[in-house]
């Protein structure tokens, strides 16, 4: 049986199969014995290989590395569906749980692996949008400690400034905005110069939030965070005592 030759190659003993289906000969082949498989219709032939497997197994096992190498592949391919089943299962409230700790545990296990700052990133993202921002932190927190390169990814460190404001905790939003400002790729620094103005005026920084968020208006006036940006600037010139301004940016 096909499974039975599986892990009699795995494990490293001399193996044969007769074939009806091209899955065995595809099987000998990827451990380098495409000889194992018998021919019914030869069967001196075939008991002849079977009798110098008893004499010389070393020649009939699977390839050495082989076994290894496939077991490698197996086990990489198991972390990266286990990667989308987590994914899917956060996406539901009812499995969000379930599929936070198979993410979690997955990501830890093997942080190199195919898929896991995908999933993990996707993970934070997900806590966000169901609402549980303290789990949302911690997640991203263990990203960038995982990651060292993560301080440039521009989804991962906007996700963990909004989370950051979320939780009121605006100075160290702030610092994560000016840190992802110097380090965003071309064409990304729009989304922490924003959230930058918004941390000024949630600390009562009324007159910087408001230079911020006009600097930010007048250099993009196309872009979509634009309005945003003038009515952030008009509740600061509020808030600042200067209703002129205010009114002119509403």
């Amino acid at each position: 049986r096909f499974h039975g030759a599986v892990s009699g190659l795995v494990t490293g003993v001399p193996t044969f199969c007769t074939s009806w289906s091209h899955k065995y000969v595809e099987l000998m082949a990827e451990h380098g014995r495409s000889g194992n498989v018998l021919d019914v219709l030869a069967p001196g032939e075939s008991l002849a290989k079977v009798a110098d497997a008893l004499v010389r197994p070393e020649a009939y096992r699977s390839e050495p590395g082989r076994a290894e190498a496939i077991r490698a592949k197996t086990a990489e391919m198991r972390r990266l569906a286990g990667f989308g089943l987590g994914k899917t299962l956060i996406a539901d409230a009812s499995t969000f749980d379930e599929g936070m700790q198979l993410i979690r545990t997955l990501s830890r296990e093997a942080p190199d692996a195919e898929g896991a700052r995908a999933a993990v990133t996707a993970l934070a993202d997900s806590c966000y949008t169901h609402g549980r921002f303290k789990d949302a932190a911690e997640v991203y927190r263990e990203a960038f400690e995982t990651w060292p390169d993560a301080v440039k990814s521009v989804p991962l460190n906007d996700g963990y400034g909004w989370t950051l404001e979320k939780l009121g905790r605006y100075e160290e939003a702030l610092a994560q905005y000016e840190a992802l400002i110097g380090n965003a790729p071309d064409g990304f620094a729009d989304i922490p110069a924003v959230g930058k103005a918004q941390c000024l005026e949630a600390l009562g920084k009324f007159d910087e939030a408001a230079k911020a968020f006009d600097a930010f208006a007048e250099a993009s006036p196309k872009n979509y965070l634009t309005l945003t940006a003038q009515l952030g600037a008009a509740r600061s010139y509020a808030q600042a005592g200067d209703k002129k301004k205010a009114l002119a940016r509403i």
